[in-house]
């Protein structure tokens, strides 16, 4: 798998809500923090640390981005293709990849109670 580097500045806009997923990332060296559009107020909804995903509810579910990501601090993210990806998954037991469809789907209905 063709995996890319990707280097973005502090206030650098990731990801924009409502955007199409083609890729999801892995932090490897910086800080972001995502922010969701609730009645016309930018509202912070979480924080994306070194070592982890950014990305991949969208980019498994195959819709529409959830929130904007935006850099912290400078950083080093490691990009991680759809259709690249999704060609690895075909090589895995059927069981992996609805375990992950499972926890992502209930990781969505914690969100719609909580209306985040």
């Amino acid at each position: 798998m063709i995996k890319t580097v990707k280097k973005i500045k502090a206030g650098d806009v990731l990801i924009i809500e409502g955007e199409e997923s083609y890729s999801m990332y892995y932090v490897r060296v910086g800080k972001l923090e995502a922010y969701k559009d609730v009645k016309g107020e930018e509202t912070l909804i979480g924080e994306i640390k070194e070592k982890e995903m950014v990305g991949e509810m969208s980019f498994f579910e195959k819709v529409p981005r959830i929130a904007t990501v935006k850099a912290v601090t400078d950083c080093e993210l490691v990009e991680f293709p759809y259709d690249q990806f999704h060609k690895m998954l075909e090589a895995l037991p059927d069981w992996y990849v609805g375990l992950v469809n499972c926890l992502i789907d209930r990781l969505r209905q914690v969100e719609e109670k909580l209306n985040v």
